[in-house]
């Protein structure tokens, strides 16, 4: 999108929702295009936000990586109902920072171990073909 694109946008949800600060970056293909701040760091002190702010991301990260994580599923890179430890060259407790995982199960897990409780009310309308979960995205 246009610079004037975003400013526009990003003005009228601040005004909508009343947020008092947000910064945006806008990334193409790896490469940052913009950044731009809008608003307050410290509202009470007319503080306005810039670049160099560090601002608390609170669950943010958690939306981040599963944005990240089905980009790869879309992909075909990465499989939901697949173990992550069978994406790594040898098992977790091998590795040095992960030698205290030796005799626990759950690093076996896949990322649908997760989601068990989705199943229960109307398994077969959330399976297609294939007998596994999938996500349209």
């Amino acid at each position: 999108p246009a610079s004037q694109e975003v400013d526009v946008e990003a003005r009228r949800l601040m005004a909508t929702e009343d947020v008092k600060g947000l910064a945006i970056a806008v990334i193409d293909d790896g490469e940052i295009e913009q950044v731009s701040v809008y608003g307050f760091r410290n509202v009470e002190k007319a503080l306005p936000l810039t670049t160099d702010t560090v601002m608390y991301g609170a669950s943010l990260t958690k939306t981040m990586i599963a944005y990240m994580t089905l980009q790869l599923v879309d992909e075909q890179r990465f499989h939901l109902d697949k173990p992550l430890a069978d994406y790594l060259p040898k098992p977790l407790p091998q590795y040095d920072e992960f030698k205290d995982l030796e005799g626990d199960g759950r690093w076996r897990l896949s990322i649908t171990h997760s989601l068990v409780n989705l199943f229960r009310v109307r398994r077969k309308k959330n399976l297609e073909s294939e007998e596994s979960l999938v996500i349209h995205f």
